[in-house]
């Protein structure tokens, strides 16, 4: 009896061995069907999210394309006819208003901003009549219409103009209301300022005289000393191209002197030092881009402070 009782219990005890090894693997197999299940969800979902951030951009590349097919495509209200001095235009009161923004007293945004409707009276082709230069409201038209798509550089070919040129589109600018948004005035603060290089003058020279003229023709560069020699050429800024081209030279060689801008726009260079202190001085003629000799100094001097004087 015993000894059945002691082979009952070493059956169960192999038993319950056996199925706890079975048990086991069981649980090892179904944590590894688990961790496969696991990395099957997070794959799914992380093709899901991929899938979901390709169709949102495509949707954004979709909506961008039909906003730029929409801003190409004007519908006939927006198509506006002009003939500005002779030469025939077509564009859209979006273009036409595209700087309002910055130029909040353009001629072209007052007419064409819907406000004024009734007082534009087109000719028999639907052309309305300005009598501007044309040639010059080829270029604005240009610029307004790079301004309207977001073109930093819309003015390129305003700003690049030669300088006779320059005078009249300015004018034209001045006219339409467009200078500010052409020449934008930067705002200044000398918490921010910094200094950076700027174009390279033709001529090395030291001891030169300098006077910003006035109508933004730009920076005159007078005189100096370069190579053992004083120089009486002159160098002219143009502050949009930001380039230096040759300027008239002075009737005489002279380093340190005075310089100055009369309000009729003529340029006044006195004194100065050349081997010897001068007492002379020259007046630059804008109208004729020439210099003359000016009234003698009482006294030599070089080094000399200049400032013009108020007719008030």
């Amino acid at each position: 009896m015993e000894q059945a009782l002691q082979n009952y219990e070493r059956a169960t005890q192999e038993l319950v061995t056996e199925l706890r090894a079975v048990w086991k693997v069981e649980r090892e197999k179904l944590a590894h069907e688990r961790r496969d299940l696991e990395e099957v969800r997070t794959r799914l979902e992380l093709e899901t999210a991929e899938g979901r951030r390709a169709l949102e951009s495509e949707r954004v590349s979709f909506t961008a394309k039909m906003v730029g097919v929409g801003g190409l495509v004007a519908r006939p209200t927006e198509r506006v006819l002009l003939n500005v001095g002779g030469k025939n235009f077509e564009t859209t009161r979006r273009t036409l208003t595209a700087a309002l923004t910055v130029a909040p007293d353009s001629l072209l945004g007052a007419m064409f901003s819907g406000r004024h409707k009734g007082c534009l009276q087109p000719n028999g082709e639907g052309r309305i009549f300005i009598d501007r230069n044309g040639a010059m409201f080829e270029y604005i038209l240009d610029f307004l219409r790079g301004y309207s798509q977001g073109d930093k550089n819309a003015a390129f070919a305003i700003r690049a103009l030669p300088e006779i040129q320059m005078a009249v589109m300015r004018h034209e600018l001045d006219y339409y209301g467009l200078e500010s948004a052409v020449f934008p005035q930067a705002s200044f603060s000398i918490n921010l300022a910094a200094f950076s290089p700027g174009p390279k003058m033709l001529s090395k020279r030291r001891g030169s005289g300098a006077a910003v003229l006035p109508n933004n023709r730009g920076v005159l560069v007078v005189g100096g000393y370069s190579d053992g020699e004083f120089l009486a050429s002159t160098e002219l800024l143009n502050t949009d191209t930001q380039t230096f081209s040759t300027g008239p030279s002075m009737e005489s060689r002279r380093s340190y002197c005075g310089t100055v801008v009369l309000e009729d726009g003529q340029v006044v260079v006195v004194g100065g030092l050349n081997k010897t202190v001068l007492s002379t001085s020259e007046v630059l003629n804008p109208a004729t881009n020439t210099w003359s000799l000016g009234p003698n100094l009482a006294s030599c001097r070089y080094k000399c402070a200049t400032l013009p004087l108020s007719n008030t």
